[in-house]
């Protein structure tokens, strides 16, 4: 486990289910957080968008969908007038749950913040972070440039078996022995780089 968490906005929790052209991202974020270790969280403010909901039966299926998740716990939360002067105004409670997930973000309790919210990234940007606000796409480009394994080629190195290099390629092995100090073996005379790198490692 890498320690990472990320913390979801109820619009991508809803999304990981319903039938639109994003599900595939949502999926795939779900998946590979859980391979690379990476803990997704709710918070209060998912359960209080959830309960605004009219629909009973709808609100249900949400909060079934949200129970799936840890739930981010012991996040402080300021009053109403340090909220407004450190995030924007709060006109409505849909601004309130965006502003904790703001809260829970600068109070170091999780890494990013997911969500599909034009309105929380700006006021994530105009509050300075920005950069810790992502849309799911975001998420997994951010999941896969620092988890994902990439082939590495070293075009100016070729595996070959020591007894078929020529002698006169051959350059120094230099062995470090806790009793004699450095110890060089398998010098060529034809390498002379190799004899100053000998050098210079016995006078160091």
């Amino acid at each position: 486990m890498n320690g990472f968490k990320l913390l979801i906005d109820t619009n991508v929790v809803i999304g990981l289910e319903d039938a639109q052209p994003v599900q595939a991202s949502f999926a795939e974020l779900v998946r590979l957080s859980g391979e690379y270790g990476v803990r997704l969280f709710v918070d209060g403010a998912n359960y209080d968008d959830v309960a605004r909901d009219r629909d009973e039966k709808r609100r249900a299926v949400t909060i079934s969908k949200l129970a799936k998740f840890q739930q981010l716990r012991g996040v402080p939360i300021p009053d109403d007038a340090k909220l407004t002067a450190r995030y924007g105004s709060i006109g409505s409670e849909n601004d309130r749950s965006d502003v904790r997930f703001l809260v829970a973000l600068e109070a170091k309790a999780v890494d990013f913040v997911v969500s599909q919210d034009i309105g929380l990234h700006r006021r994530a940007e105009r509050a300075g972070l920005g950069s810790s606000v992502l849309t799911v796409e975001e998420a997994l480009e951010w999941l896969k440039r620092l988890f994902a394994v990439k082939a590495v080629k070293l075009p100016y190195i070729a595996e070959r078996k020591v007894n078929l290099i020529p002698f006169s390629q051959a350059c120094v092995l230099t062995i470090q022995d806790s009793t004699r100090g450095l110890i060089s073996v398998g010098a060529s005379t034809a390498n002379a780089g190799c004899l100053s790198s000998m050098a210079t490692s016995r006078d160091s």
